[in-house]
């Protein structure tokens, strides 16, 4: 972690839009379990003894920081990140699987349940799941990134009209 921290070039200390002063390594370890834990703000907070609005805070200024300083490595990626590693090719070759060589991305589409609402059911019913839903699709390169992020859409709607409209094929 401290090899991240110090590869990062963070100031030391980091301050809130709201005042609030806490240490930089803090702040991205808590933002980093944000990114890779599913949970929710509050209960992040509890784990690091703070309430939902400060971890809420301390979180956005973290991402907005590295937004800042390290955006141009994400606009780059092709330099820093190739598709495919050599470890990764000789696992499809071992496997029998070296058509996947030529594999760009995986989409992948998710449905996020929500609360049935007490006007326009239907728009958010999904027939096919039997639940209210909110739907995401994601393109996912084979290292874990994901390039392309798109939705909310209603969760009426099929996946292949959500491909449509993401105008990714």
């Amino acid at each position: 972690f401290r090899a991240i921290h110090n590869s990062l070039d963070m100031p030391e200390m980091m301050r809130t839009q709201s005042g609030e002063v806490f240490s930089s390594e803090y702040g991205l370890m808590m933002y980093l379990e944000r990114l890779h834990l599913p949970l929710t703000l509050s209960a992040l907070g509890r784990t690091r003894g703070c309430n939902l609005w400060k971890t809420s805070r301390i979180c956005n200024t973290v991402g907005r920081w590295l937004h800042h300083n390290h955006c141009w490595r994400l606009r780059r990626l092709e330099i820093h990140i190739p598709y495919f590693d050599e470890a990764c090719l000789r696992i499809f070759e071992k496997n029998g699987m070296t058509g996947l060589a030529n594999i760009f991305a995986f989409i992948d589409g998710k449905c996020l349940r929500t609360c049935k609402t007490t006007v326009n059911q239907r728009v958010l019913y999904s027939g096919y799941n039997k639940y209210h839903c909110l739907k995401n699709q994601a393109l996912t390169m084979p290292n874990g990134i994901i390039a392309h992020l798109y939705g909310p859409i209603c969760g009426s709607r099929t996946d292949s009209y959500m491909l449509h409209r993401s105008r990714i094929i």
